[in-house]
């Protein structure tokens, strides 16, 4: 099903399997492709329109170009969104989400596997890039921003850098020192248990050597004893 209208509102709601929407040119005193919203099962989703585009699919593949606002809703598995408008905003559960803008504000909530963020240049007065917000569940955050400050938080570690185009990508840091510093432990306490061991040893050694001697002497005592009661 295709579409292309000079009117304010463009609606489509299918179950088939391609949507495409193109708004028309000004018309009047009428800015044209204010709002486009599109609903679908189907299998692919192409806007490409004026001021607002709004799009929510359970299908494979959405793919929007746009100017000022774009909202992406999905669990599908693949969200692309390339944008010189002023918000770009993805939820989604699905496995892979991408977001290129010159922008100020980048913001991804995913709790799939892998998020990637690039902010673009600077637009008059304003840094693009500025801030890129991640919070993810998922495996891989990695972000290449020319903005002040990148702010990152996943359920392994909180990391916050400033570069230029630099590459920020948190891992679990510190875990494997923590580990060898252990093991050394291990290995000091190993030591000293073999220590105690041989002190243990040399202890009983001793104390078995002294019962021995005790011993011998007693029996010359008694011999001794023996002897001159027999004499007597």
């Amino acid at each position: 099903m295709s579409v292309t209208t000079a009117d304010e509102t463009v609606s489509v709601t299918t179950t088939g399997e391609t949507v495409s929407v193109t708004t028309g040119e000004a018309v009047g005193h009428t800015t044209i492709g204010e709002t486009v919203s599109v609903t679908t099962t189907g299998e692919t989703v192409s806007v490409t329109t004026g001021e607002t585009v709004s799009v929510t699919t359970t299908g494979e593949t959405v793919s929007v170009t746009v100017d000022e606002t774009v909202s992406v809703t999905t669990t599908g598995e693949t969200v692309s969104v390339t944008t010189t408008g002023e918000t770009v905003s993805v939820t989604t559960t699905g496995e892979t989400v991408s977001v290129t803008t010159t922008d100020e504000t980048v913001s991804v909530t995913t709790i799939g596997e892998t998020v990637s963020v690039t902010t673009g240049e600077t637009v008059g007065h304003t840094t693009i890039g500025e801030t890129v917000s991640v919070t993810t569940t998922g495996e891989t955050v990695s972000f290449t921003a020319t903005g002040d400050a990148v702010n990152v938080t996943t359920f392994r570690k909180t990391g916050i850098a400033t570069g230029t185009g630099e590459t920020v990508s948190v891992t679990t840091a510190n875990k494997t020192k923590k580990k060898k510093k252990k093991k050394k432990k291990k290995k000091k306490k190993k030591k000293k248990k073999k220590k105690k061991k041989k002190k243990k040893k040399k202890k009983k050694k001793k104390k078995k050597k002294k019962k021995k001697k005790k011993k011998k002497k007693k029996k010359k005592k008694k011999k001794k004893k023996k002897r001159n009661d027999s004499n007597s």
